[in-house]
């Protein structure tokens, strides 16, 4: 009987303290899952961050040179309300670029020119 008794016993103090190490354990794992959670959020932070600071030069560039034309071309959409918009909107894109094109090639004709007129003055001047 006391055999039986301590046997209980023992068992009873094994299941005890196996249900404190699995408690100890768990709350262990919810701490590394925890500190894993925010090591991922953080991460997810510095990709952001990084992809925001990659993006800016882009950005920039589409404010500059395709926002102001496109939202002057959404704006003639709806001022004309054609049957077919995208290829309105696409024709309008392509003269504004045209438009664009020859004023470069004015920009270089002047600046072509205004070299050739300092260089000829240089050489009126030997």
């Amino acid at each position: 009987m006391r055999q039986e008794e301590e046997d209980n016993r023992r068992k009873v103090a094994e299941e005890a303290e196996n249900k404190s190490k699995e408690g100890e354990e768990a709350d262990k794992r919810r701490a590394k899952e925890a500190h894993d959670m925010a090591k991922a959020e953080l991460i997810k932070q510095q990709e952001r961050d990084l992809l925001d600071t990659r993006s800016q030069p882009i950005r920039q560039y589409l404010m500059d040179n395709l926002v102001p034309f496109l939202t002057q071309g959404l704006i003639e959409l709806c001022k004309k309300v054609p049957a077919d918009p995208v290829e309105n909107l696409s024709d309008f894109l392509l003269k504004k670029a045209d438009e664009i094109d020859q004023k470069k090639i004015k920009d270089r004709e002047a600046v072509l020119r205004a070299r050739m007129e300092a260089k000829r003055l240089k050489q009126a001047r030997q």
